[in-house]
């Protein structure tokens, strides 16, 4: 009874969430840029120097996802919220999991305060409507007031079948990991080239990390599975996903970013 009642007030909550603010999937964000950069959370973030990010800003769009808004240090175009803010997963089977519920809003609600202190105020939000609950919706409900730029997309999760690379933001191929939706969304507003910064992947490490696993990290087969079968869809698009740190665990499927024009402008 208590699920069903749980089920219940998020479907109202979605509802009111959808009457208010509309679901949007088609793309009404524009790219002046032909190049964005794609910002993951590992290790290499940290060997950044101030001349490099300050060019990836001036000379390419930037794009974030889950916690590398901790990385203030870029200016953020894009910021696409999937797992973001719910923690429900920790306690699906936990007997505990409403008594602590109110607990985890509460850390919703100061994720957003420091995002929201975090991220300029006129960077574009996208949404991964999939994993809207209860919970979720509060946190969404602070952020789009604060942030009036925002879309949404929906995602595919089946593993059982080939992975396509969508042209729509309301069929994201998820593969399991959140760079892939990144990868796809910034080909749907319209980049030609897509460089992967701070997407290295041979640790379980993030640049906040002062002590990691040097496992892989667990999507790498993911995304490299997606990236193999993406190919021939990027070369008919035009699209290029390199990577920009060259020790990266994808440097045998992907081509190195070339700092060329980065040193040429810096001199």
């Amino acid at each position: 009874m208590k699920l069903y009642l749980r089920n219940l007030q998020s479907l109202i909550e979605f509802v009111r969430f959808k009457r208010k603010f509309g679901i949007k999937y088609n793309c009404s964000l524009k790219n002046k840029k032909k190049t964005i950069f794609i910002f993951g959370s590992g290790p290499s973030l940290n060997k950044l120097t101030k001349s490099e990010l300050s060019y990836m800003n001036k000379s390419g769009s930037v794009m974030g996802f889950n916690d590398v808004f901790n990385f203030n240090k870029i200016r953020y175009d894009y910021y696409i919220i999937r797992e973001f803010f719910d923690l429900k997963y920790f306690f699906e089977k936990s007997p505990w999991k409403y008594a602590i519920s109110s607990i985890y809003n509460k850390i919703n609600m100061g994720r957003v305060k420091n995002f929201s202190k975090l991220v300029e105020k006129d960077c574009n939000l996208i949404y991964h409507v999939d994993s809207f609950s209860g919970s979720v919706i509060l946190a969404f409900y602070e952020l789009v007031k604060i942030f009036p730029n925002y879309l949404f997309y929906k995602t595919n999760s089946d593993r059982k079948r080939k992975i396509p690379f969508s042209d729509r933001l309301d069929d994201i191929s998820h593969s399991n990991c959140s760079l892939a939706d990144a990868i796809q969304i910034a080909s749907i507003i319209g980049y030609k080239k897509i460089v992967l910064v701070g997407v290295d992947l041979g640790s379980r490490g993030h640049f906040f990390d002062n002590n990691y696993s040097n496992q892989f990290h667990k999507t790498l087969p993911w995304i490299s599975s997606a990236l193999k079968l993406w190919r021939d869809d990027l070369i008919a698009r035009d699209i290029s996903v390199e990577i920009y740190n060259p020790n990266s665990m994808l440097n045998n499927i992907l081509q190195v970013y070339d700092k060329k024009s980065f040193k040429n402008n810096r001199d």
